[in-house]
């Protein structure tokens, strides 16, 4: 039987191809075994290893945070002092101080203020023979300072005696007991009195406010009978008298709108 020539040409062609199929089919087997001889990791381990690098960052995590939290006195510098034993040390730096620093010298200073208080009272407040309170003249001239003080609004003492005088109220007092001259134009005071002062204010609020606040932290005892006619009040500081003042109505009403306070340096009924 006589093939047609495509036919032998194609079987021709498979005989020159097959001597390949069998070393091809023999490293085919090489690759599988050599495949199946390699290892095969271990899958249980690897949870085993990200176990441990979890714990590690967490560990880190910790000591960050616990050293952020701690406080800042706990923290090591330079000047902390290692822990000392309770018990005491040999006394070598009492060794390098001089004697003379070892002895109390501020206790005898302390012990020297309360002498040095005293004194400066006894100046201030000087005593009679008999230990008590005696008259002083810085103290009156302090008082007398502070009748500057007195309600300086409804103060009119600079236009005293114009501002009044020609309502003819000073003309019904006795002047000759609180001054030794008088006229429309000025004044001139008795010796013993040193000041005068003229409110434009309720003569009840001047004597029952604003001459107590004047004089907070003393004592206005009113005179019995007064002086002339008109209200006169002794100014105790530390239980002596030290001032005396009158107190002269101004005006009608009972009390009046207006006041002259007369501050003598002596009582001025003897």
């Amino acid at each position: 039987m006589i093939l047609p020539n495509t036919e032998a040409s194609s079987l021709h062609r498979k005989k020159q191809w097959q001597w390949l199929l069998f070393p091809l089919m023999g490293l085919s087997l090489l690759l599988h075994m050599a495949l199946m001889l390699m290892p095969i990791p271990d899958q249980e381990r690897e949870p085993e290893v990200t176990e441990e690098e979890t714990l590690t960052e967490e560990e880190e995590a910790i000591d960050i945070l616990s050293i952020s939290d701690l406080p800042a006195l706990e923290e090591p510098t330079t000047e902390t002092l290692p822990e000392q034993p309770q018990t005491p040390d040999p006394p070598i730096q009492n060794s390098l101080i001089p004697p003379d620093l070892e002895r109390p010298i501020v206790s005898d200073e302390v012990i020297d203020e309360p002498m040095l208080d005293e004194e400066t009272a006894l100046e201030e407040n000087p005593l009679d023979n008999e230990g008590n309170p005696q008259f002083d003249p810085t103290r009156q001239s302090t008082l007398l300072g502070q009748t500057g003080s007195i309600n300086v609004e409804f103060d009119g003492t600079a236009d005293f005696p114009q501002n009044i005088w020609a309502l003819g109220y000073l003309q019904n007092l006795n002047l000759d007991c609180f001054f030794a001259e008088i006229t429309p134009n000025g004044y001139r005071l008795l010796a013993q009195a040193n000041q005068l002062k003229f409110f434009r204010r309720n003569y009840g609020l001047v004597v029952s406010e604003d001459l107590p606040l004047t004089f907070a932290n003393q004592t206005l005892v009113e005179v019995p009978d007064g002086y002339c006619g008109e209200q006169l009040f002794e100014i105790q500081d530390n239980g002596v008298p030290t001032l005396y003042v009158s107190t002269i109505k101004i005006g009608p009403g009972n009390p009046p709108a207006s006041i002259v306070l007369i501050f003598w340096t002596a009582d001025p009924r003897g």
